[in-house]
């Protein structure tokens, strides 16, 4: 899989608006469904230095974000994110040669999953590496009680608020399979945050733990109202987490106001035409992470 440039951004401090970002999700899914009995090559650009496709780049920050089963992967020169792709099957060996040909000098990896010293080792053979720990450098003052047990993507996500809107109270609602939210003031002090049950989560769980009630589609009802047990579920789960977003944006800006909200994650585009919330409104930024992973990065060799 190349790196695709569909997500790249000419300016990190310009969100995607939500009906491009639909209008390239559309168009990706049907090429999906086009592609979906055809053989995956990992990485084209791979393949001998006569057929690589991406221009030299010199100065360039690589960022890996390792998740259960798929990697997100950036690459930034300085501010700016150039190339970014999803990765669901690579090798160290593509990652070091795409690296390696892209101009990257600076690496840093995060990764859900339990240390892996070969991964390291094999980077720092070739880039100067920085591995995200609870122990790694922030650029800004983290005040969680118990910063061993927080999580990675809860750091990036805060740094990518502060690396594209510093200076500015904000709150980071990230909605994935869980729905968090944390809390950065305009001094760069993260407060901590909220972790609450994602959309799916939620529908999937009042089927698994009732006997009756049935695993209901991810859409939202027209009337407030469910008018039947579908209609009833999809408003307690997804209205529920709408209403639970307004809310504890409302009660956070009571603490910092203005208050920037910032929407992420794998449900953010689902749920943003939900929402409803008073100045200074709601971003949407869907590659956030990365923004951040490259934040931490640049404060570390600064």
């Amino acid at each position: 899989m190349a790196f695709s440039s569909e997500y790249a951004l000419k300016s990190s401090f310009l969100p995607i608006p939500l009906d491009k970002y639909q209008e390239r999700s559309t168009q990706k899914h049907k090429n999906t469904k086009t592609q979906k009995h055809k053989k995956k090559h990992l990485i084209p650009s791979l393949l001998p230095h006569q057929q690589l496709s991406l221009p030299l780049r010199p100065h360039m920050n690589l960022v890996i974000d390792i998740g259960n089963t798929r990697s997100k992967i950036g690459l930034f020169q300085e501010n700016t994110l150039v190339e970014q792709a999803n990765w669901t099957d690579w090798t160290l060996a593509e990652l070091l040669r795409y690296g390696n040909h892209s101009g990257a000098n600076n690496v840093l990896f995060s990764s859900v999953a339990a240390p892996n010293p070969a991964l390291k080792e094999g980077l720092e053979d070739h880039f100067n590496v920085v591995e995200l720990t609870h122990e790694t450098p922030l650029p800004f003052r983290n005040l969680y009680q118990t910063p061993q047990t927080l999580g990675k993507d809860r750091l990036a996500g805060v740094a990518g608020a502060q690396a594209l809107y510093p200076n500015r109270h904000c709150v980071v609602v990230d909605c994935g399979t869980c729905i968090k939210y944390e809390l950065l003031t305009a001094k760069a002090e993260y407060l901590g945050g909220n972790i609450a049950p994602g959309v799916r989560m939620r529908i999937q769980a009042m089927h698994h733990f009732t006997a009756r009630l049935p695993e209901v589609p991810m859409e939202m009802p027209e009337q407030a109202v469910g008018d039947s047990t579908q209609t009833a579920l999809q408003n307690g789960a997804i209205r529920g987490a709408v209403l639970e977003i307004e809310g504890f944006v409302r009660l956070f800006g009571q603490q910092l106001s203005p208050l920037q909200i910032i929407l992420t994650g794998g449900d953010a585009a689902f749920l943003l035409p939900f929402l409803s919330v008073s100045n200074p409104g709601i971003l949407y930024q869907p590659d956030l992470t990365l923004f951040g992973l490259n934040h931490i990065l640049r404060h570390h060799f600064q």
